[in-house]
């Protein structure tokens, strides 16, 4: 997550950007190790050294026979941009799953390279709560999560991951108060709660993000759930089922 690989005597490639590290220095700062590449056909080659760096120690360095085909890329699941599935395949993945949505979105072996915000924000748009299991999810959210989840990918690509270029609808612009003792609202005045879900902080709005429990012995950690029985008897607003939870 803070990590880099330089070329001895090579400009530094900056990331959104410029690197402050002196281009000249070496060993680079926070390296871990250097390695020197030769042409062994052509020793007329220059030598070239590249260096990693890992400011955070987050990283893990292997040695395999084939980056693609060997552990640990090999586990992970799709690219939300490279090889999403198709709707039919998955909707299957979705629903053989028992788990918060939250956590399976969260899961590399699911979904490769979908981190924290990105399943936040995603939900939100799709307007599910990241408690609700994956199995009891509708064919109508299901198709919603699959149309998000490619959008917000695409999106944060286009902008190069510059913050400041997302759409101000987006919950990740309102969704880093959680300290804030006033509360954390959206710009509309809806609330923003947090929850942990998947071993994760989740940012939830629950006027938009409705928990729906399939039957009445599921389990929620929220107090703003209801069954799905009664949300198909009534057409009423999420405004109108928060009241009506609070008040039981």
């Amino acid at each position: 997550m803070a990590g880099d690989i330089r070329f001895k005597g090579q400009g530094i490639f900056s990331y959104r950007r410029p690197s402050k590290d002196d281009p000249e220095e070496w060993p680079p700062r926070f390296w871990k190790f250097t390695i020197t590449l030769e042409d062994t056909n052509d020793h007329s080659s220059p030598r070239v050294t590249m260096g990693f760096t890992d400011k955070r120690r987050l990283a893990r360095v292997r040695l395999v026979n084939s980056a693609l085909t060997d552990p640990p890329i090999s586990e992970l699941g799709f690219d939300p941009l490279k090889n999403m599935p198709k709707l039919q395949d998955f909707s299957e993945l979705i629903l053989k799953r028992r788990c918060p949505v939250k956590a399976l979105l969260l899961d590399q072996s699911f979904s490769a390279g979908v981190g924290n915000w990105i399943a936040d924000e995603v939900l939100y748009q799709s307007r599910i709560h990241p408690n609700q299991y994956a199995n009891t999810l509708s064919k109508e959210q299901i198709n919603m999560l699959h149309d998000k989840l490619v959008y917000v990918c695409q999106t944060a690509v286009d902008v190069n991951a510059e913050a400041s270029l997302f759409p101000d609808s987006w919950l990740f612009h309102y969704r880093w108060g959680k300290g804030n003792k006033n509360g954390t609202f959206m710009p509309n005045g809806e609330q923003i709660i947090f929850e942990t879900v998947g071993g994760r902080t989740s940012a939830i709005v629950p006027s938009v993000q409705i928990l729906v429990q399939e039957n009445a012995g599921s389990s929620s950690t929220s107090g703003r759930s209801v069954k799905k029985a009664e949300l198909q008897k009534r057409n009423v607003t999420a405004g109108e089922l928060i009241r009506k939870v609070r008040s039981k």
